[in-house]
């Protein structure tokens, strides 16, 4: 293949046009002028080969002189921007001008050059709504035959009185109503044979046993008790001695309450 050479007019026109643009702008005009394809990396493997230099500093844009567009170019971009999305306004750019720009490159020269839409994204007083008349979503095809239809219930559905095991604390859960209300069984057994719960008060196993609900084996404390219980490692303590560990939980913080007032 022989090697194209550049004619001394064609290098005078890239020395003349090369400080007023950039090399997409300056390949583009190039190609016009002498009827060429060259691409951006022959025009500038030339201009290197030739030391043609622009005269900017690096990375310099006179404001007006576009990098990725010419002013046909920049004016179409201004209009079409009030009217398309972004996605829709490169490709009517790539489509009238021939190039392959992407939406990134169309989206910064926008900001690069302060140009906005118009559009705030809001629906304007009076317009009426895509889905104005349409009652829901309807899925195409056989979607709406596996659809739940208004009052089915799941197989996995449990009726109010189930009962099951919570993971978490292993303790008996029983469903109190529905939807998904489900309370501890031995909260409710409590419940039933005294006042309900306060805020900070908790019922435990005398025998430390989650599943052992019946009242003779439950008992009351509040949660201030069951953490100083629990640091004393006397929250495990055998059905016997639980009465004796609540109540050194309460001395314990009675003394260290005792404590505090004397220091302050």
């Amino acid at each position: 293949m022989s090697r194209f050479t550049y004619t001394a007019d064609m290098l005078a026109f890239l020395r003349a046009k090369y400080p007023k643009m950039g090399k997409p702008a300056l390949t583009q005009a190039f190609n016009a002028q002498f009827g060429t394809d060259k691409t951006v990396s022959n025009i500038k493997t030339v201009l290197s080969n030739h030391k043609i230099r622009c005269g900017r500093k690096t990375g310099a844009i006179l404001r007006g002189r576009l990098r990725v567009a010419t002013k046909e170019q920049a004016a179409f971009i201004a209009e079409g921007y009030k009217k398309w999305s972004l996605e829709r306004l490169t490709a009517e750019f790539n489509q009238q001008f021939g190039t392959d720009k992407t939406v990134n490159q169309i989206r910064s020269f926008t900001r690069n050059h302060k140009l906005k839409s118009g559009r705030t994204g809001q629906f304007e007083k009076g317009n009426p709504a895509h889905n104005k008349g349409i009652k829901g979503w309807m899925p195409g095809g056989n979607a709406q035959k596996s659809q739940f239809k208004k009052g089915h219930m799941p197989a996995s559905h449990k009726p109010v009185g189930s009962e099951r095991i919570c993971s978490k604390g292993g303790f008996v859960m029983v469903k109190v109503a529905e939807p998904r209300t489900w309370r501890m069984k031995h909260v409710i057994e409590w419940e039933q044979h005294n006042p309900p719960l306060k805020k900070g008060e908790c019922v435990t196993f005398k025998d430390n046993n989650p599943l052992n609900w019946p009242i003779d084996n439950l008992m009351l404390v509040t949660r201030a008790q069951l953490a100083v219980m629990n640091k004393l490692k006397l929250g495990k303590a055998p059905a016997e001695f639980k009465e004796a560990a609540r109540t050194l939980a309460d001395i314990t913080m009675k003394r260290c309450q005792i404590l505090r007032e004397q220091a302050a």
